[in-house]
């Protein structure tokens, strides 16, 4: 199966007499170089794949970043390569076929080979076979490991394919048994979100039962724990070099919303979709703005300490890519001596202002692009890369704009250990906020490492004391 750049700005390749198109940047087309706006998955026949081209442009609207469609068109195409060995449609997947389609074919290919883009693999002539199973078929799967493919890839490979089976059985696209192939299993209401459609099976008030994997993953015997807590590591984290580094190199050049947005992930610990997700309902008499109003999402609630209050809310009308995780509001307050935030917020206002009125557009959200619109995470993400290199931290591969959130969270607990004070673990939790402060500790547990050790100190040193008694 093939894949190759969409949509906009493209050109017809001829790779071993056959067309295939990939988009080209305008700043770029005489350099050579291209960067993808989209993805699009093509048959072997070299023609669009209509049902994956209409859930790939849902999968955007419903806003999946670029990288993450790019792995559910790959995810896609294992699919298909299965599906035309096998010589069926859609239709015909049951259960049987998703289990054969792990426990059988996926084990038989080479996940060693890579495609460096997608138009190496357009010219992919053949699937990638294991050596030992070019000639017999051989059913192999071991407790920890499918082959080349980790628990971890089977996993997103087939959530990829249960989410397009729901998506063509919800859409009428196609006859499509889903209480036959996957297991429902209950989930809080809470978490269901208006328009989507892998969460369409509310049966009470209290109770949602969506789709789950579960049970195909259980009968090949995979091991999968789907509330498993990854720690961070230290190398996702800004040094205090190099978050200085990028601060003069965003002030550089970058508009003031830039500006604003990153410094208040900084300071804050919010995740960059609650950032975005802000609004503001500010007045302004052509001089100065009142910053009092407590029905902004952000405002001075005392302004003899400089004290600032940030509210996370949960909005139904908010656009699916701004979704709050864990469903859960909170307040952060901020202490603004500097005036660091004040001035930041006022410049990122007027800017606001100007690009709006000149564009003839009006919403609530504090952070815009140039265009007047409200900034997306895909532009912020590109914005963030570009001004790493920007500050000689193009290697420095760990960092992502999740490290402003990890590093808050870092300095949080190494400042109350410094100061010899047990960390507010609740309150950090609060701050960030985990589902329960067992998460915060899950994910940080590196940083808690000197806390640790200090008190099996206290401990050790007791011990010795008694002994002397």
């Amino acid at each position: 199966m093939i894949i190759t750049q969409l949509i906009t700005n493209y050109e017809k390749v001829k790779i071993n007499g056959l067309n295939y198109v990939r988009e080209i940047k305008k700043e770029t087309r005489d350099k050579g170089e291209y960067e993808p706006s989209g993805y699009l998955i093509i048959s072997q026949d070299n023609k669009p794949i209509r049902n994956a081209y209409y859930f790939i442009k849902q999968r955007v609207k419903e806003g999946d970043a670029l990288n993450t469609i790019k792995r559910k068109c790959y995810d896609l195409c294992h699919l298909f390569d299965f599906m035309t060995v096998n010589n069926i449609d859609e239709e015909l997947l049951d259960n049987e076929c998703l289990l054969n389609f792990i426990m059988e074919y996926l084990p038989r290919l080479d996940s060693s080979f890579k495609y460096r883009d997608c138009i190496e693999k357009s010219m992919a002539k053949e699937i990638p076979v294991l050596p030992q199973y070019q000639s017999e078929k051989v059913i192999a799967i071991r407790k920890n490991y499918v082959n080349g493919f980790s628990p971890q890839t089977i996993v997103k490979i087939l959530t990829t394919v249960k989410e397009y089976l729901i998506w063509l059985a919800v859409s009428r696209l196609a006859n499509i048994n889903l209480d036959e192939i996957f297991t429902l299993v209950n989930a809080p209401a809470r978490h269901k979100k208006k328009g989507d459609y892998l969460l369409n099976h509310l049966t009470t008030s209290e109770v949602l039962q969506v789709y789950s994997i579960t049970g195909l993953l259980k009968r090949a015997k995979i091991p999968y724990k789907s509330d498993k807590t990854t720690p961070v590591e230290e190398d996702v984290i800004f040094q205090h070099h190099e978050r200085d580094a990028f601060f003069d190199a965003l002030n550089r050049k970058y508009s003031p919303s830039y500006q604003l947005l990153f410094y208040l992930l900084s300071i804050t610990g919010l995740r960059v979709t609650e950032g975005l997700a802000l609004k503001i309902d500010f007045k302004f008499d052509g001089k100065e703005f009142d910053f009092k109003n407590s029905k902004s999402d952000i405002y001075i609630s005392d302004e003899k300490k400089d004290k600032w209050k940030i509210k996370v809310v949960i909005r139904a009308d908010n656009p699916p890519d701004l979704s709050i995780k864990n469903n859960k509001p909170r307040e952060i307050m901020v202490i603004d001596k500097t005036k660091t935030l004040q001035s930041l917020l006022k410049n990122a206002l007027i800017y606001r202002i100007f690009k709006m009125k000149k564009k003839r557009i009006s919403h609530d959200f504090l952070f815009i692009n140039e265009r007047g619109e409200r900034l997306k995470y895909h532009a912020t993400k590109k914005t963030f890369d570009k001004i790493l290199v920007e500050a000689n931290l193009g290697e420095r591969t760990s960092l992502v704009i999740h490290s402003f959130r990890h590093t808050f969270a870092s300095e949080w607990i190494e400042i109350n250990s410094l100061e010899s004070k047990d960390v507010e673990l609740a309150e950090l939790s609060n701050y960030l906020g985990h589902s329960s402060p067992i998460t915060t500790q899950k994910v940080y547990v590196h940083f808690f490492k000197d806390t640790r050790e200090r008190m099996v100190s206290k401990m050790d040193e007791a011990r010795h004391q008694k002994r002397e008694d």
